[in-house]
């Protein structure tokens, strides 16, 4: 293969070939990489099962890409210094090797979730499915991510963006090393160059774009690089002519205390990093550094090999891949059948079953696999199955879910994906801050300051505008998650710094405007064990959360706000939280659990009572009711609509949802039931 590619005789093989380090003598299996792709796999099941009790597990995928940099770059140099790489034998190789598992877990997904799943989350798997099957699973997440982004638990094949991430890399990365052998270059300045970059990438975007770095190869591909490096040097190593004393200290000796400090430095990972939002920037050299440093010092170094080439360790780690495969999925679906209540044993259960399935799959799927006699019609055979199972799940998702397989709850699974905001808004600046408008019959205006939980009346207020009646033009200064009190900070970016801060400056440069809506997820912003909004004084933060100094602070800064409001002659709106909880989700309703997998759904019609709703978020309701009474503004209960004396129905007179979610109202129930926002806007 390398003689067609890149030679026109066997003189120029040897003249390039030293530019590669030789392979070692004896490639003997590593018992002690399986030890530490175990180390790997139980920390992420334990922190996808039990996040409290290891927020940090997700840096076993860290672990796993210095793994796979190290195992690939090791085959494929041997068999470049030997002359019979072949980048067809390479992906054929990687086929056999992935596909089989990932082809049996994918499916058996797709055939649970033809129970279980609603219209619009079979949708979204079929969407997922098609994108795994081309490995950019990682790329569509990443394009998903946003505020009404569906939570990570719903995403029964969300821990499938790393195996996207490695194809991805492995796309490249043969081709870099045969490129540096065909230009006589040794490998360790292109692989160099490659990490380089991308860790550079990766510390630059981690400030501005957190979920890009997070999710995408070209800041990932550093930790894989590094695994690549520690490859060529265990390789160089193996043919060193060293004296035996020598070699003894350096087998030994030194690489025994150099594993110690990789060990501590991987339990230093485990105990420092607890951020995934920020990850990997500067934090991703703990375990990258740590995993480089036990491959490579480890098949020397007694510890490592008491520790991680046990046969527990290693009999974990032979069944990790599979094992990684189906631990998310049955977690994920026991969320969603469960509707977010499912126990801790339930998830012990989760990992139990996986644990099975992934020994059967690793006996029966993978190994029988692997040592084909037909090697090159095998991995066409899985090709093709792959390619089919994204065509299955593409047809899934351009069909909306094939919401005949649950018709009656079609429109419980409309709910979820209603969200009509910006609709007809355009968007426009006013002294440099950025708000969306949209004209009424009147020049008069009235702006709209809040967070999503303002936005959800959108769709009323829009409604009123399309009719011929005189009604106030309008201009939202909102963002979701963004709190609207002066001087606090919920998001540090610079929509919600004009939330906060910039009404003044839009009312100074804007003399239309006559009436002003503030509205919020007050819950949410308010209570620091939830959002840890902060406010902010002469530079020192001040947590929120209910009778901290913090949550003062806000609300002096929020009545003062209403009071200047009201002194410029303004009509002040303040709306109150709407009622929130799993109850009122579309997904709830749809009742399902493990239990009745098989029996369908069934309606669950119930909804909160207010008293109980209400019992954590009195003081809340109570302070807020108080700032706008004391500062003259009309205060806007949404409950006296929304809920019918003591009960809050999580469904309409028809039995149709009147959420999108826990805690935002769907359109179509906005359109239609929200009539407290047309006095907004009117003209008297």
């Amino acid at each position: 293969m390398y003689n067609f590619l890149f030679s026109s005789g066997k003189n120029t093989f040897s003249r390039v070939r030293s530019t590669l380090p030789p392979p070692p003598p004896n490639h003997n299996y590593r018992p002690d990489i399986d030890g530490l792709r175990a180390v790997a796999v139980i920390a992420v099941l334990v922190y996808h099962a039990f996040p409290k009790l290891l927020p940090s597990g997700f840096i076993g995928v860290d672990i796993f890409f210095v793994i796979s940099g190290f195992l690939i770059t090791s085959i494929i140099v041997k068999e470049m210094a030997l002359s019979h790489f072949s980048i067809f034998e390479f992906y054929g190789r990687r086929i056999r090797r992935i596909f089989p598992a990932l082809l049996l877990v994918t499916f058996t997904v797709y055939a649970l979730g033809w129970r279980s799943l609603l219209p619009s989350e079979y949708q979204q798997l079929g969407k997922h499915m098609a994108g795994s099957a081309l490995f950019g699973a990682n790329i569509v997440y990443w394009l998903e991510s946003g505020y009404f982004d569906v939570a990570s638990q719903l995403k029964p094949l969300l821990h499938l963006w790393s195996l996207g991430v490695e194809e991805q890399f492995y796309v490249v990365w043969p081709l870099v090393l045969l490129a540096s052998l065909k230009l006589k270059i040794r490998p360790l300045f292109p692989i160099l160059f490659l990490a380089l970059c991308s860790f550079v990438a990766n510390i630059v975007l981690i400030q501005t774009d957190p979920l890009q770095t997070f999710f995408l190869p070209h800041t990932r591909a550093w930790e894989l690089a590094i695994g690549g490096l520690v490859a060529l040097r265990v390789q160089q190593e193996s043919t060193m002519d060293l004296s035996p004393r020598f070699a003894s200290i350096s087998s030994v000796t030194a690489k025994t205390v150099l594993s110690i400090f990789g060990a501590v430095l991987l339990v230093s990972a485990f105990f420092l990093i607890k951020d995934e939002k920020h990850f990997p920037g500067w934090y991703g050299v703990l375990p990258v550094l740590a995993a480089a440093i036990l491959i490579y010092a480890g098949k020397d170094s007694r510890v490592v090999q008491l520790v991680l080439a046990n046969r527990v360790m290693v009999a974990i780690g032979l069944i990790s891949f599979p094992l990684y495969l189906w631990h998310w999925p049955l977690l994920s679906l026991l969320t969603i059948l469960e509707a977010g209540q499912s126990t801790q044993v339930m998830k012990l259960m989760a990992l139990a079953i996986a644990l099975v399935l992934a020994t059967l799959t690793y006996w029966l799927i993978e190994k029988p696999v692997r040592p084909t006699k037909s090697p090159h019609l095998t991995a066409i055979i899985l090709l093709i199955l792959m390619m089919g199972l994204g065509y299955l799940g593409y047809n899934t998702y351009a069909r909306a879910g094939l919401g005949f397989r649950a018709s009656a709850f079609q429109a419980i699974s409309k709910a979820q994906g209603e969200w009509d905001f910006p609709g007809h808004l355009q968007n426009t600046a006013i002294d440099g801050v950025n708000l969306r408008s949209q004209a009424g019959t009147e020049a008069a205006t009235t702006l709209f300051v809040g967070d999503s939980n303002l936005e959800q009346y959108y769709p009323r207020l829009d409604q009123l505008l399309q009719q011929p009646t005189p009604r106030y033009s309008i201009l939202f200064l909102s963002e979701g998650g963004c709190l609207p009190i002066p001087h606090t900070i919920s998001k540090e970016t610079r929509e919600c710094q004009d939330v906060a801060n910039s009404v003044s400056k839009v009312l100074n440069a804007n003399k239309q405007i006559r009436r002003v809506v503030i509205a919020a997820q007050w819950y949410g912003h308010l209570l620091v064990e939830v959002q840890n909004a902060k406010y902010v004084a002469d530079g020192t933060e001040f947590p929120i959360g209910v009778n901290t100094e913090g949550y003062q602070k806000a609300l002096n800064s929020l009545r003062e706000q209403l009071t200047m409001l009201r002194r410029r002659g303004l009509e002040v709106y303040l709306i109150l939280n709407i009622p929130i909880g799993i109850e009122f989700n579309p997904s709830y309703i749809a009742e399902r659990s493990v239990q009745s997998l098989w029996q369908g759904f069934r309606l669950r019609t119930g909804g909160r009572r207010l008293s109980e709703f209400e019992v954590p978020f009195a003081q809340i309701k109570l302070d807020l009711s108080r700032a706008g009474k004391d500062s003259d503004v009309i205060v806007i209960d949404p409950t006296d609509t929304i809920c019918s004396a003591d009960l809050c129905s999580s469904v309409d007179e028809n039995l149709a949802p009147k959420y999108k979610d826990n805690g935002h109202l769907r359109p179509t129930y906005v359109r239609e039931h929200i009539r407290f926002m047309d006095q907004t806007i009117e003209v008297r």
